[in-house]
């Protein structure tokens, strides 16, 4: 009787070994990376708005990835109310500092209310548009 039911145990074995699975892989389906660039030149890019005493503090900051070269880039931001009404305008150039790009600039509010800060900085090499950066802050009361 044992060695019956170890020979059935053993045939039982055998007949589900050869059973036949597959799992079918849809290969049409396109592979996308998990991370994409934002940027072409950049690694980072960062806009700080803040606003103490009535004065609003303005940041943009950018870093270049390694190897990549930029001349200079020109700022344009803006301060903005709550309902998008431009408060004030700051236009500069600005020049690499181991390759990073630092602008700011601060403004005194003439009245209480809720603002951001907008800027955008066209990235320029030997005189041509290579990247334009547009950023946008947090909202800040006062």
């Amino acid at each position: 009787m044992r060695k019956t039911i170890l020979v059935m145990c053993v045939l039982l074995s055998l007949v589900i070994s050869t059973v036949s699975v597959s799992a079918e892989t849809d290969l049409s389906t396109a592979v996308t990376p998990d991370i994409e660039l934002q940027y072409e030149n950049f690694a980072t890019a960062n806009v700080t708005f803040s606003i103490t005493n009535g004065t609003a503090n303005c940041v943009m900051s950018t870093r270049l990835f390694p190897g990549k070269e930029i001349d200079y880039g020109q700022i344009t931001a803006y301060i903005k109310n709550s309902s998008g009404k431009i408060v004030k305008t700051f236009s500069k150039k600005v020049y690499p500092q181991l390759n990073q790009w630092i602008w700011s600039d601060s403004y005194k509010l003439t009245s209480k209310g809720t603002y951001h800060l907008q800027a955008t900085v066209k990235f320029y090499k030997n005189g041509k548009l290579v990247e334009t950066i547009t950023k946008t802050s947090y909202e800040k009361a006062y």
